[in-house]
C-alpha cells in the first residue's frame, strides 16, 4: 500500500503522518530528504577541509553544525530557499522531473514487497501525484543538461513509465506501484490568510504547484483533532485500521 501526502508547508503534511498513518504501520519517505542530503554535503564541501588536520574530527564538526539545519524540525528561511533552489530549480528543471520521486518510488518497492505499507510525506507536484496513482510519465523533451545525463535521463523515463512487476535488462525495475497509490491532500484554510514563508518561498513553483495536484481525498482541518478525525474516517473506510 502506498499514500503519497500532498499540502504546503506547514499545513499538517507531517502531522497527518504521524497521527494517521504511524500508527497504521506505514513507514514514511520524504521526497526532500534526499534534497537535505545533496543540501546538506554541498554546505560542508563549501565550508571546506583543512588537510592539516585530522579529517574525521573536522567531518563530526561539519555535521554538528549542519545536520539539523536540513534535518531539524524547522527550517531557516535560507535553508528553504536553497533547498527550493536545489530541488525543483537545479535538478527538477535542469535533470529531470521525476528524479526525485523515481528514488522514492523505489525504495518503496523494497518496503512495499517486504509487506511494509508507505507514506510519502511531501507530494508538491502533479506528476509525483500521477506516479503515485501509477499513472505512467508523459513525454519529455529533455533538461538543459541533458547532452551530459542523457542516459540517466533515459532510465528515469522508463522506470517511471513501467510498473514495480517489469525489468529491463539495463534500468532493473519499474519505479511505478504494482497496485495504483492514493494521494490525500491536507489543507488548513486558516493559514491561507496568513504570511507563514516569504513572499518569494510562497510564490515558488515547489508551493504553487501543490494547486495542481488533484487528490483522491482532500481533507481541510484547522486542528489537529479535526485532521485526525477525518483522516481516520477515510482509512478506516479503506479498511486500513490502527494496529
Amino acid at each position: 500500500m502506498l499514500i503519497g501526502i500532498s499540502g504546503k508547508a506547514r499545513h499538517g503534511k507531517d502531522t497527518f503522518y504521524k497521527t494517521v498513518l504511524a500508527p497504521r504501520g506505514f513507514d514514511r519517505i520524504a521526497l526532500a530528504d534526499p534534497v537535505k542530503g545533496l543540501a546538506m554535503v554541498n554546505s560542508i564541501l563549501d565550508d571546506g577541509l583543512n588537510l592539516t588536520r585530522p579529517v574525521v574530527p573536522q567531518l563530526a564538526e561539519l555535521i554538528e553544525t549542519h545536520f539539523y539545519s536540513y534535518f531539524g524540525s524547522s527550517k531557516s528561511e535560507h535553508v528553504r530557499t536553497e533547498l527550493q533552489g536545489l530541488g525543483t530549480d537545479l535538478i527538477r528543471k535542469k535533470i529531470h522531473p521525476g528524479f526525485w520521486v523515481c528514488l522514492a518510488l523505489e525504495e518503496a518497492r523494497v518496503r512495499v514487497q517486504k509487506g511494509d505499507p508507505v507514506a510519502f510525506t511531501d507530494v508538491r507536484f502533479a506528476n509525483e501525484a500521477d506516479a503515485v496513482k501509477g499513472i505512467p510519465l508523459g513525454r519529455f523533451t529533455g533538461g538543459s543538461f541533458c547532452k551530459h545525463t542523457q542516459a540517466l535521463q533515459e532510465a528515469i523515463h522508463w522506470k517511471l513509465s513501467h510498473t514495480w512487476d517489469e525489468e529491463h535488462e539495463q534500468y532493473g525495475f519499474g519505479a511505478l506501484p504494482s497496485s495504483p497509490g492514493l494521494v490525500i491532500k491536507v489543507k488548513r484554510p486558516a493559514l491561507e490568510q496568513q504570511q507563514q514563508l516569504t513572499a518569494e518561498q510562497q510564490a515558488h513553483e515547489s508551493e504553487a504547484s501543490v494547486d495542481t495536484v488533484i487528490p483522491d481525498h482532500l481533507i481541510e482541518a484547522n486542528t489537529v483533532p479535526e485532521l485526525k478525525a477525518q483522516g481516520d474516517a477515510i482509512l478506516n473506510t479503506l479498511g486500513i485500521e490502527v494496529l
